[in-house]
């Protein structure tokens, strides 16, 4: 699972974001169980494949993921921390890219 999520990185370094994605998803589906769904690293973990496809205009699977951490980020460190409100902006940004105007601005607002 960590050795998936490491490679990933590595993938994303050298610049190549479609090789990371199938390893960040099989990352998540390793490493979620594991951790648990509530774990700050599950949401981290989910967040960073949400930016991934995000940037791959995958806008809905990734507005999934950022809303599942986002739900984590409130229960964990509430939701006023300064990770929750990172997520309130990536799930902004996703909403604004699908053309959720209205909603983005309440979630880039947060």
């Amino acid at each position: 699972g960590d050795a998936l999520r490491h490679l990933a990185e590595v993938v994303l370094e050298r610049g190549d974001r479609a090789a990371a994605r199938p390893i960040l998803s099989k990352a998540l589906q390793v490493l979620a169980p594991v951790w648990g769904e509530e774990a700050p690293g599950t949401a981290d973990l989910r967040l960073e494949y949400a930016a991934l496809l995000r940037d791959q205009g995958a806008l809905v699977e990734a507005e999934a993921q950022v809303r599942m951490a986002l739900a984590v980020r409130i229960v964990n460190v509430g939701p006023s921390h300064s990770s929750t409100a990172d997520a309130h902006y990536e799930l902004g940004v996703v909403l604004l890219r699908r053309g959720a105007v209205e909603e983005a601005r309440v979630e880039l607002e947060e």
